[in-house]
């Protein structure tokens, strides 16, 4: 008895932490990091750091952008998007037994944003970063197409 109730537990955790976050989407671009910027916007680039001993199996981040949705970022994979100038809430999920949340405030006031996002031990942190990491091209990969989303 204990076994099966200890495996529907187990398996009611994997279905929680794999399952995709509710409201709309926000819309992405080409993931190509040559894309042009349109005129008024400017470009986003988050990038997810986690530490791969500590989080291989939990260390994938949910992003919203003012409640929009963003795919969900898998270790070494990056997200851009296009926003207009100003202030966002970034809300940033992961789990490890318990959902660790994370609200924080993002100033757009650049043509290229470049965001490092990482798992923490009690939270899901970002931080603003001058540039792309040097190894950022053979390390981080797109973590969707825009046909996927």
């Amino acid at each position: 008895m204990h076994k099966k109730l200890a495996a529907a537990f187990l398996a009611a955790l994997c279905l929680f932490a794999c399952r995709t976050p509710d409201g709309p989407r926000y819309p992405i671009p080409s993931q190509n990091l040559a894309e042009a910027i349109p005129e008024g916007s400017s470009k986003v680039t988050f990038f997810n750091t986690s530490n791969h001993f500590l989080y291989w199996e939990s260390g994938m981040i949910r992003i919203k952008i003012d409640g929009d949705q963003l795919p969900t970022l898998n270790l070494d994979r990056y997200i851009q998007t296009f926003v207009e100038p100003g202030t966002y809430e970034i809300r940033l999920e992961h789990f490890d037994l318990f959902m660790w949340k994370g609200t924080h405030e993002l100033m757009v006031d650049a043509p290229e944003v470049y965001v490092e996002v990482f798992n923490s031990l009690i939270s899901t942190e970002m931080r603003r970063v001058d540039s792309l990491p040097d190894d950022f091209g053979e390390r981080f990969t797109p973590g969707r197409q825009p046909s996927n989303w």
